[in-house]
């Protein structure tokens, strides 16, 4: 009966967050206290599960934790869904916490197979020949393949040798993860040292590790990892770009608002002009360089403030922006995709590969 009535409070919850989010796109975090207050409860109704299960507990929250802030940092959502994910991934039931082997990773996956299934459909039907070209062109570009094929092949391939001297050993899950967070440095650091040094790694190991490189094995692997990161992360974002944007005139600007096109200042010979440019990756390392771009509004996931409406509008009255509109991101409603994986790892106590393959 507790049970019963803990799911249903979630769920009742849920709707309302679902509710806020596709209507402000926003994520109140008044509500994701009662959450956890929710949580809390239930937790010390079994409070004899957690003083058992202990080490598994809080290896649930440290993976939440680390997979919430991981998916923000590289911009798949905001903070607000960020902290949603955590907070549910604490809540998950007893049943499935005991059989789930990782229930954080599993949250994820059911969370994201329906979103992926939609958002991808979308995006390919509403997308033209033309777009798609530029698109593949832009992912796979010979400089881009070559770059980070070096950074696999030489870099990460050290750095996963780390992981082994803290006794820990690398999968897949950690592999991937290490890409993104590598790669979302490089594209923003990369200089010619840094690209002499990464070739310097990847020749290294090419001479340590020679027996394991030159087989079909070994290709097989690297060039699919290279294939699915340039997908995911430059081809569907580039693809995306048009779907998920619309223009909005400057004097129609509301607070909260995610700005897909950044206005820059230039300055020369003493006349300053602004111009817009796309910001495709619109993401914590853009805050770190907004003032190098000149941008002159917040770049950070919680969009325009105020301040930043008043002063892109007040630079327009001046007449000093040659355009009267930009392109904001339309939002995506991860609360609702989030509340529904949410439920189907509650139902399936796993997720839905493991399940599959039960029945396969």
């Amino acid at each position: 009966m507790i049970e019963i009535i803990y799911i249903l409070s979630i769920l009742l919850l849920g709707i309302v967050i679902s509710f806020y989010d596709w209507k402000r796109g926003i994520i109140k975090n008044r509500l994701l206290l009662i959450l956890l207050l929710i949580g809390i409860l239930y937790y010390s109704y079994n409070f004899s599960f957690i003083v058992s299960n202990t080490p598994s507990f809080l290896w649930n929250i440290f993976w939440a934790v680390f997979i919430g802030i991981f998916m923000w940092f590289i911009d798949i959502w905001p903070s607000g869904d960020a902290k949603l994910f955590i907070v549910l991934s604490m809540l998950l039931p007893i049943g499935v916490l005991l059989t789930s082997g990782s229930p954080a990773m599993d949250f994820l996956i059911n969370a994201f197979l329906p979103l992926f299934v939609v958002y991808l459909s979308t995006i390919l039907i509403k997308a033209n020949r033309k777009e798609v070209k530029e698109a593949l062109k832009f992912a796979f570009s010979p400089y881009r393949i070559f770059l980070i094929f070096i950074v696999v092949l030489g870099f990460l391939w050290f750095v996963m040798k780390g992981f082994t001297l803290f006794g820990v050993q690398p999968n897949v899950f950690i592999f991937v993860i290490m890409l993104f967070l590598v790669m979302d440095f490089v594209n923003r650091f990369l200089t010619f040292r840094l690209e002499i040094l990464y070739t310097i790694l990847a020749v290294l190991r090419i001479i340590l590790d020679f027996r394991n490189i030159f087989t079909v094995h070994f290709a097989f692997e690297i060039f699919s990892i290279i294939f699915v990161y340039l997908f995911f992360r430059f081809f569907i974002l580039r693809l995306a770009f048009r779907v998920n944007t619309k223009g909005v005139k400057i004097d129609d600007l509301e607070e909260g608002m995610r700005p897909a096109e950044g206005i820059m200042k230039k300055q020369g010979n003493n006349i300053i002009t602004y111009e817009k440019i796309k910001l495709f990756h619109f993401d914590y390392m853009d805050f770190l360089f907004q003032k190098k771009k000149k941008i002159i509004h917040s770049m950070s996931d919680d969009g325009l403030t105020s301040g930043d409406i008043k002063k892109i509008k007040y630079i327009k009255s001046k007449g000093k922006l040659p355009f009267d509109e930009i392109l904001v991101h339309k939002a995506i409603p991860f609360a609702t995709f989030l509340m529904i994986g949410f439920f189907i790892t509650i139902l399936l106590e796993g997720n839905f590969i493991t399940t599959l393959k039960i029945f396969l």
